[in-house]
């Protein structure tokens, strides 16, 4: 297979259908593994409480602060 790049011209070999189900296996794998550590910390913080804290910390900020 010849893949052209602007003007370079590299020749890549197709991949067997089997190392692409298990390289996509293994990205589907870690995003969710990922996913999990993100989604299973001690203390699950709603989306409103963090729209309030960053309304709070706002309100110490300057008026050019704010309207920026």
């Amino acid at each position: 297979m010849t893949i052209s790049s602007g003007h370079r011209v590299t020749r890549q070999p197709i991949p067997h259908l089997d190392d692409l189900i298990v390289h996509i296996g293994f990205l589907w794998l870690h995003m969710y593994v990922q996913w999990q550590l993100d989604h299973t910390t001690a203390e699950n913080i709603s989306h409103w409480k963090v729209i309030d804290h960053q309304l709070g910390g706002l309100r110490f900020q300057s008026q050019d602060y704010k309207n920026a």
